[in-house]
């Protein structure tokens, strides 16, 4: 991993792996939202997701950070849709693979670990986690993060196959498990960050040797981006960082009625959209739903397909094709969209990866807004 320090900020280099799908179903369960099954609109905020910042290749992207005096090492993913910071533990209690391939914490290591205790369970759609919360320095890059309480995990269900060890939660304490303060808004208050900002820049390489975007806390990379066409979004809530769509069309339909809401989301590759919507969305391209989750195309139809706007804030945003259809290496007559849902789920439009990829994104804590920028040629 690499960093840069700019002005009162940090960069820090995201990495991936690349991890192909064998079947339809493989591809969902990798790419889904785990706890799309349980939420609606109202509990949105009372539950915490998981999953690898993964890109829609395939491509998990993920950060390095450290734990501990001397530190201890961890791949995590950086997710903007959760608010806790969890790590597997050194006394993980259960014999899967999530406990037993990942690297794990061990608190009689750290010099600086202050014990907490307070018992902790996280359920999710396709899983859940157990653990305890501690509290130790956290390191990352070249800042220095004090008292920084996270949970260690004891009991890891659903995410055997995860490449990364562990998740640093990017959302607003009101939705932190506990309310354990979640590690960005521990910065600010510590004074470390010139700006009460991050922001994430992603994009799609071939090779695992390239890197795989930044996040950048305390400012942003202007070099990336066009200045002149910066799009302000205000937040609709501070749980996720939530705001008002306008519209979703494809060709003449409109997805979205009055009361339109999106997150923009690291923490999953697709775009996640109510039930309702994304079979609409996927009558209006000619696509099937696989299992009622996600659709399949003949790959011979691309061509073809409209392209998908969304208008937030009065600003265009328009995915191609291109942008929203997967190959599939296992079956390759058929194309898999980058829209899913879960039955009778009626929540957020979740803007993952495969929106994000595509512009410059700024989070900002004090103005409370995001803002998308076009990315430069």
């Amino acid at each position: 991993v690499t960093f840069n320090q700019s002005n009162g900020s940090i960069r820090i280099t995201l990495h991936h792996r690349k991890d192909p799908a064998k079947s339809i179903e493989d591809f969902y369960n990798k790419m889904s939202h785990p706890w799309l099954s349980m939420t609606t609109h109202n509990t949105l905020q009372s539950i915490g997701h998981i999953e690898p910042l993964e890109n829609y290749q395939n491509v998990q992207y993920y950060g390095v950070i450290s734990l501990g005096t001397p530190p201890q090492e961890f791949d995590v993913i950086f997710d903007t849709g959760s608010s806790n910071l969890w790590i597997p533990s050194s006394k993980c209690s259960d014999k899967s693979k999530a406990c037993l391939q990942h690297k794990k914490y061990d608190s009689s290591l750290s010099s600086t670990y202050k014990e907490d205790g307070r018992k902790v369970k996280i359920t999710y759609g396709t899983g859940m986690i157990k653990g305890f919360f501690s509290t130790d320095i956290l390191n990352l890059a070249d800042l220095k993060i004090e008292n920084q309480t996270f949970v260690e995990t004891t009991q890891v269900q659903g995410f055997d196959t995860a490449e990364f060890d562990g998740l640093l939660g990017l959302a607003f304490p009101s939705i932190a498990k506990k309310h354990a303060r979640p590690p960005f808004f521990n910065m600010i208050n510590q004074g470390l960050l010139d700006k009460p900002v991050f922001s994430v820049y992603l994009k799609k390489t071939e090779s695992e040797k390239e890197p795989g975007g930044e996040i950048e806390f305390g400012g942003w990379d202007e070099e990336k981006f066009d200045i002149s066409n910066v799009n302000y979004i205000p937040l609709s809530a501070t749980n996720f960082w939530q705001f008002k769509i306008d519209s979703i069309k494809v060709g003449d339909t409109n997805l979205c009625g009055d009361d339109c809401e999106a997150a923009a989301d690291t923490g999953t590759s697709l775009i996640i959209g109510p039930h309702d919507e994304i079979v609409a969305l996927h009558n209006a391209i000619g696509a099937e739903m696989y299992k009622d989750r996600i659709g399949v195309i003949e790959c011979s139809k691309v061509p073809e397909l409209p392209p998908i706007v969304f208008n937030i804030n009065g600003k265009d945003y328009q995915l191609e094709p291109s942008d929203y259809i997967q190959p599939f290496a296992e079956q390759p007559n058929y194309c898999l969209t980058g829209f899913s849902t879960m039955t009778n789920y009626k929540g957020l439009w979740l803007l993952g990866d495969i929106f994000l990829v595509k512009y410059y994104t700024i989070f900002d804590a004090e103005s409370k807004n995001i803002a998308f920028a076009d990315l430069k040629k």
